[in-house]
């Protein structure tokens, strides 16, 4: 029997063999980074890996590893069949997703974009100032030019143990990045600390730094793509959800480099998270203690510490029913930049919990983030903001 565990949520799992005669479990050695079981078959358990933007898929026979599939690919989700058949879905650089049978495409839905524009995916890697290595997703118009400047938006993941990875996403339910690149716009997906795929030691860097950290590796991708000259340091906006909407909210009051932010059910107050969330070990387990044994670091990381410091024009985005990050975190965060004078939108959706599962929702909060950003970085009416 084959099963898994961590105790931590920086931890990396570990995979765990019980051996039911003598009851005893040993301890599969595995790469360093997170994993699911995909299944144990005849020949061995197979484990499907997080390894930057990429995923790889690996059998284990009881005495040594193989990596078995190492296609340049990004996996969303993969099956092995009881002939030990490996099916994925997932997609290569800047296509849209398919599944596949043994590494061959058995369906063509990307059909249906060839003739559309869509963006261009690549890789890049930059360094924190503290000199931590930073990998994320660029994407950029199909007719970019690297001697043009372009509006610079970032797309910040939620998790944090989550990633963004470089495939063309068809199925966006929030951040409409296609509809970006054909606006004109670049969009830098950073895999800042905490997000799996980069081991361990990475993933734990966020610990007593949440916000401190994030910042700084989402804010020196900017100024690296502003150092290649592809992006202007004049437009730059940040959206993001979840964790991905804390560390916009977190930059909307400690930082003046952005020209527009949108918060989508972000923490604004560790303090009050820790006592309303339904995962109240999350917090205790990055920030180390209990708001009563170390209020400095629950003030420390959280946004409104520095909400005098706020001037960036922000929307905010929030379930009325989520109980993963409550609503007050968004009430809190637009009295503070209204009574700041801050130019700030707040949006609440009934009966939704901490992510849109309805497509109406989910088309309004993408329709929402394409003017807003395109209303104050470019220019344009924002008389359709609500609808």
């Amino acid at each position: 029997m084959a099963f898994i565990t961590n105790k931590k949520w920086m931890e990396n799992p570990k995979l765990n063999i019980l051996n039911f005669k003598t009851g005893k479990i040993k301890i599969q050695e595995t790469p360093d980074t997170d994993f699911s079981i995909l299944g144990w078959k005849e020949k061995g358990i197979y484990i499907l890996t997080y390894e930057g933007v990429k995923n790889k898929i690996y059998r284990y026979d009881g005495k040594k590893s193989e990596k078995i599939f190492d296609e340049n690919k990004s996996l969303i989700d993969a099956a092995v069949s009881q002939k030990e058949d490996i099916i994925f879905y997932g997609a290569g650089n800047s296509e849209p997703p398919e599944i596949y049978f043994n590494g061959k495409a058995v369906t063509n839905s990307g059909k249906i974009f060839s003739k559309r524009s869509h963006s261009v995916k690549k890789t890049i890697i930059w360094s924190a100032s503290d000199g931590t290595e930073v990998e994320g997703v660029l994407s950029v118009p199909e007719d970019f030019d690297e001697n043009k400047k372009y509006p610079l938006l970032l797309c910040v993941h939620g998790g944090p143990t989550w990633i963004s990875r470089d495939y063309l996403n068809t199925a966006a339910r929030i951040y409409p990045i296609e509809s970006f690149t054909e606006k004109g716009f670049i969009v830098l997906e950073p895999n800042y600390r905490g997000s799996i795929g980069y081991g361990e030691k990475f993933k734990s860097l966020n610990f007593k730094n949440l916000g401190i950290g994030d910042y700084d590796d989402v804010i020196s991708g900017a100024d690296y793509l502003i150092s290649l000259g592809y992006a202007d340091s004049e437009k730059i906006g940040i959206m993001g959800w979840s964790q991905g909407g804390y560390i916009s909210a977190f930059c909307s009051t400690y930082s003046k480099r952005f020209k527009a932010i949108s918060v989508g059910a972000g923490i604004s107050d560790w303090t009050d998270y820790y006592y309303m969330t339904d995962i109240h070990t999350f917090t205790n387990q990055y920030l180390g203690e209990n708001p009563w044994n170390d209020p400095e670091i629950y003030k420390k990381t959280s946004p409104m510490s520095y909400i005098k410091n706020a001037c960036t024009p922000t929307m905010i985005q929030h379930g009325k029913s989520d109980t993963r990050v409550p609503v007050n975190n968004a009430y809190k965060l637009y009295q503070g930049l209204k009574d700041m004078k801050v130019p700030v939108e707040l949006v609440l959706f009934e009966d939704m919990s901490h992510s849109p599962d309805k497509p109406g929702i989910q088309r309004a909060i993408m329709n929402q983030n394409l003017i807003w950003f395109s209303h104050y970085i470019l220019g344009e009416s924002d008389e359709n903001l609500m609808k």
